[in-house]
């Protein structure tokens, strides 16, 4: 027994079809359509109305999207009277370039007529052309702040970072560290250096050698590459001290200031200070009278802010004189403390 054909059905059928759409935003625009239906069991026309969303983030060449709508058909079955439904209809489709304005359209969907059980497939190709000032679909915008790729002279700029019509943050951030020019203490930071709260790149030991440029970002320096001076030859300074004593002569004030002045200057040396005497005495006396000579010497360049760690003491008694001890004059030359710089210049 053959089947009969179900209420509406008028075979499989190829259709002609004319659409209006009117762009509402860039995500969204509303079409509608005529389409003349022509099958091997009769004929219909149909008139639907439709809503296309965009897919987000799709906006390239191709662009896919979602339609869903509704719309009243008129099927003229061989044999029957002509009727009227209802149908609705969801689906997904794509444009794609051809032109400017000119793009080709593609879509299928799954069609539910009143009064009848089985959705139906529907699908087609056609020609859309776009007029207006709206695009088929936006240009690209690769950073998302709604200027095109085209126009933005600020590509790449970060989510969420308000921008001007140039597409560049605004305020503006010349050097790109994340702090308006108008905040930013530090506005020509090279590029991917790590910054401060103000703009400007860090420098952990403090010492205005910024990170990126100091060669010992953990050790304060004096040096432009951030590191502690050292002398290039070793330095040397004398203090002379009178028969028997330990104390520091007020003539040798001045020496000694100099001397703190170069130990303070360069802080990458370390120093040895030698105490010495002349003949005269017993030569375990003199041993310790260097010894405390040297000491002396040592107390006076802590207080004035030398590292204790960079300073060594040595008393050599009256075995290393650097004078005739026969003579008053060369006696006083014996009876000294001399600080003499012992680092070179590291190897940087």
């Amino acid at each position: 027994m053959k089947e009969a054909p179900r209420k509406h059905d008028v075979g499989t059928s190829t259709d002609l079809a004319l659409s209006v759409g009117y762009g509402i935003t860039d995500d969204w625009a509303a079409e509608a359509a005529y389409l003349s239906w022509s099958a091997d069991r009769g004929d219909a026309n149909s008139f639907w109305l439709s809503g296309l969303w965009s897919l987000p983030k799709a906006r390239r060449a191709l662009q896919p999207y979602v339609v869903f709508g509704a719309g009243r058909s008129s099927f003229g079955v061989d044999g029957g009277p002509d009727e009227d439904a209802t149908q609705v209809f969801a689906g997904l489709g794509a444009f794609g370039d051809i032109a400017t304005r000119v793009s080709w359209r593609a879509d299928v969907r799954v069609v539910k007529t009143s009064g009848a059980r089985p959705l139906d497939p529907f699908a087609q190709v056609g020609i859309a052309l776009f007029l207006g000032d709206v695009a088929p679909y936006p240009q690209p915008d690769r950073d998302g702040d709604g200027v095109p790729d085209a126009d933005d002279d600020c590509p790449a700029t970060p989510p969420g970072v308000p921008v001007d019509e140039r597409g560049c943050p605004f305020p503006p951030d010349s050097d790109g560290d994340g702090i308006a020019d108008p905040d930013d203490a530090c506005p020509g930071t090279p590029e991917g250096v790590a910054v401060d709260e103000r703009g400007c790149p860090l420098d952990r030991d403090g010492d205005g050698v910024p990170d990126y440029l100091d060669k010992c970002p953990d050790t304060p320096g004096e040096g432009e590459d951030g590191c502690p001076l050292v002398p290039v030859e070793p330095i040397s300074f004398t203090v002379l001290f009178d028969v028997d004593e330990s104390d520091i002569r007020a003539d040798q004030e001045a020496t000694l200031r100099e001397g703190i002045a170069m130990l303070l200057k360069y802080s990458g040396a370390e120093a040895l200070i030698e105490g010495h005497t002349d003949w005269q005495g017993r030569a375990t006396y003199n041993q310790g009278l260097s010894e405390r000579r040297a000491n002396a010497v040592r107390d006076r360049l802590i207080a004035a802010g030398v590292d204790a760690s960079r300073l060594t003491t040595v008393g050599h008694g009256e075995l290393k004189p650097v004078a005739d001890n026969s003579t008053a004059e060369g006696r006083q030359e014996n009876r000294r403390v001399t600080t003499v710089t012992l680092q070179a210049p590291a190897e940087r």
